[in-house]
């Protein structure tokens, strides 16, 4: 409740609470649920089944394969650091695996899966740098000059699901202390956590869920730079699809300084 307040403390007493809880109806109680477990609503679940049977193996190929040829069609000159990468990455990071990661996270659309991996690319070389983006995303490798950023645990992916299947990022902004580390490697990190929770996006439906604690933050734990870059990258170019954000003791000046993402 704080969050869209106008100051730090809450807009209700523990009395107002209880008697909006116990004045609920059942509806408005199915609608909270769906918010907090990400529980599949009614006016979904048809879509949610239809996608699911549409994604066999054969649909599958025929998706990326499609979404090859929309690359293709993309102008060289809008794409260059892809071109660049296909030359000097892995070949992983070109694999029908990846491509279909880009595919789950825009609903199969192929166009739009393309258009999405062209950004990741343009993306992760202004992030990382003409030498380091074409580098494995590893601790060992690209990240190797970020881990006091990554052991600051400002943005972790936890290990479990939720009960949609969700993936889970756990956010802990006051956890920035800046010591040791840029805005730059900061948003490096950010980078990391993402492409470990996107390994596990393995349904249309699932993305990712995020939790974000920010009790004690203050104004100076909020990185301009770091986070205006993850909320960019989040919404246009990572192959992970934010489905639900859960704020909790956000303090009233965070609303002015990162600007609320839309959730797919």
């Amino acid at each position: 409740l704080s969050f869209l307040s106008l100051s730090d403390q809450p807009r209700f007493t523990e009395e107002q609470i209880e008697l909006e809880r116990l004045t609920m109806t059942d509806e408005e109680r199915a609608a909270v649920l769906v918010d907090t477990f990400g529980k599949l609503c009614k006016m979904n679940r048809h879509k949610r089944k239809k996608a699911r049977r549409d994604l066999d193996k054969e649909s599958i190929e025929f998706l990326v394969k499609r979404t090859r040829n929309e690359i293709d069609a993309i102008h060289n000159e809008q794409k260059t650091a892809l071109l660049n990468a296909r030359e000097k990455c892995r070949p992983q990071e070109f694999s029908d695996a990846r491509l279909l990661l880009f595919l789950r996270c825009v609903g199969m659309n192929a166009k739009d899966a393309a258009e999405r991996f062209v950004r990741y690319w343009e993306g992760r070389r202004e992030v990382f740098g003409n030498e380091k983006y074409v580098l494995p995303m590893t601790l060992s490798e690209a990240l190797k000059d970020d881990l006091a950023a990554i052991e600051a645990g400002v943005y972790l992916p936890l290990p479990k699901k939720d009960l949609s299947g969700r993936s889970m990022m756990y956010l802990e902004p006051h956890r920035n202390t800046g010591k040791g580390y840029s805005s730059e490697s900061l948003l490096r990190a950010f980078w990391y956590a993402m492409e470990v929770s996107s390994q596990s996006n393995t349904d249309i439906n699932a993305g990712v869920c995020q939790i974000i604690w920010d009790k004690g933050s203050s104004p100076f734990d909020f990185d301009r730079y770091a986070w205006q870059g993850y909320i960019s990258h989040l919404t246009h170019s990572w192959p992970m699809k934010p489905t639900a954000i859960h704020a909790c003791c956000t303090p009233a000046f965070v609303i002015r300084i990162i600007k609320p993402s839309k959730c797919a």
